[in-house]
């Protein structure tokens, strides 16, 4: 008898489970209907690339352009921020921006990319965006030999910050027409003159 009774239990604790979790889907669903409808006629210029709820009742996550933002289940408000769980200090913002992140990184081809390989097993990968005018990153290239021996394969990513036509961007252009791109940005690293070429298809 008692057995029976437990498996009853279960068997409506799981009815009340997936009915539950039916109802919050349809639930979820309706309001994505009404933030799209009332984001189109009051932020038309707004693209929304993807709309999912958060932890918090009634509060939804847009992400757009690589951009995160939160709006009310009706629509109607708007708001930019870090939403940070307090019990787990977990910052769930910056949570989805590093996979928006990852997401840009693994589009660049490796031909855009000079490669600094791991000693002995790779434990790890380490992306450095990176502009050889810059002295912050020439402090963080110099750097590059300990990771390499730690077992991190670092991957380096010419980044002028001036953009085109900038002392930056004809360095780095310089490296990646050259044949050999990891002596030239030690070189450029080092403060010294590149003597290659620019081009402006390897940017």
């Amino acid at each position: 008898m008692a057995s029976t009774l437990t498996l009853s239990m279960q068997a409506a604790w799981a009815d009340t489970q997936a009915n539950n979790q039916a109802s919050n889907q349809a639930n979820n669903q309706d309001d994505e209907q009404v933030i799209r409808k009332s984001l189109s006629q009051t932020m038309a210029s707004l693209p929304i690339d993807t709309l999912t709820p958060t932890p918090v009742k009634g509060i939804y996550q847009i992400t757009s352009q690589g951009q995160v933002a939160y709006v009310t289940a009706d629509g109607n408000y708007l708001f930019a921020g870090n939403l940070l769980d307090l019990k787990n200090q977990v910052n769930l913002t910056e949570q989805v921006k590093n996979k928006e992140r990852l997401a840009v990184l693994k589009t660049v081809p490796a031909s855009h990319k000079v490669v600094y390989a791991a000693e002995g097993a790779k434990k790890a990968t380490l992306t450095i965006l990176t502009d050889p005018t810059c002295p912050y990153c020439e402090k963080l290239h110099r750097e590059i030999p300990a990771l390499q021996k730690a077992g991190i394969e670092v991957q380096t990513i010419l980044t002028p910050r001036a953009g085109a036509g900038s002392p930056g961007f004809v360095e780095s252009s310089q490296i990646m027409c050259g044949k050999q791109q990891q002596a030239d940005i030690d070189t450029a690293m080092a403060r010294k003159p590149l003597t290659g070429a620019a081009c402006q298809d390897a940017m």
